[in-house]
């Protein structure tokens, strides 16, 4: 093929391209402008779907971020209600084992004057009117020891252990030594330092016992 049939087919080659350019065999003043609609088209579209997406995770964290805030203050508000309701539930045990630690003092007090009238029955000739010291002594210890099971019976279930054991032991000397209350009437020397040597062991009990509520009182 010569130089002429090449110049040819180029020239048609370029026609071509140009009419599937829409642009004709030649260029037109409108051309360009007719074009730039479809440029500026292409480059708005992922601008908007770009912003469309900002949105959405902007949204999308503020939500997060609102039930994140949202549970802390419901956890916050939980706890401290948990706090106040513990702290209740502690000052009012406190203000149980108080009264019961208080009425078994009170209840070991009046026993104690009971066996304080000893000397009574010691004053008192032998014989009858021993007996009836002795016997009314007798009476009105078993009263006041049962005022002291019922208080120590609180005290056993208000706690704690080493109370409740305190008040165990305090209730088992009263018992002892009322017991050997009643055999005064007797008169004999050795039963009479037997009934000494256990009120003290109950009055020993009752100072250990008041040193444990204390200090059960100060803990809490």
């Amino acid at each position: 093929m010569g130089a002429g049939g090449m110049t040819v087919r180029a020239a048609r080659s370029v026609r071509g391209l140009r009419a599937r350019d829409g642009q004709g065999p030649f260029p037109t003043p409108d051309a360009p402008a007719a074009r730039a609609p479809l440029r500026t088209a292409a480059r708005t579209f992922p601008v908007m779907d770009n912003s469309w997406w900002i949105g959405l995770i902007t949204g999308a964290t503020a939500i997060a971020a609102s039930w994140v805030a949202g549970r802390g203050a419901t956890t916050s508000a939980r706890v401290q209600a948990e706090i106040t309701a513990h702290a209740a539930q502690v000052t009012e045990a406190r203000a149980r084992r108080r009264d019961a630690y208080r009425e078994l003092s009170a209840a070991v007090h009046g026993l104690s004057e009971v066996f304080w009238r000893v000397e009574d029955a010691d004053a008192a000739p032998d014989g009858r009117a021993r007996t009836a010291v002795v016997d009314q002594l007798r009476t009105d210890a078993r009263a006041a020891l049962g005022d002291v099971t019922k208080a120590s019976r609180e005290v056993m279930l208000e706690g704690p252990a080493t109370v409740a054991e305190s008040a165990r032991n305090l209730r088992r000397t009263a018992i002892v030594t009322s017991d050997l209350l009643g055999h005064l009437g007797t008169g004999e020397r050795e039963v009479r330092d037997r009934y000494d040597a256990a009120y003290r062991a109950f009055r020993a009990e009752h100072l250990a016992f008041l040193e444990l509520a204390r200090a059960a009182l100060d803990v809490g």
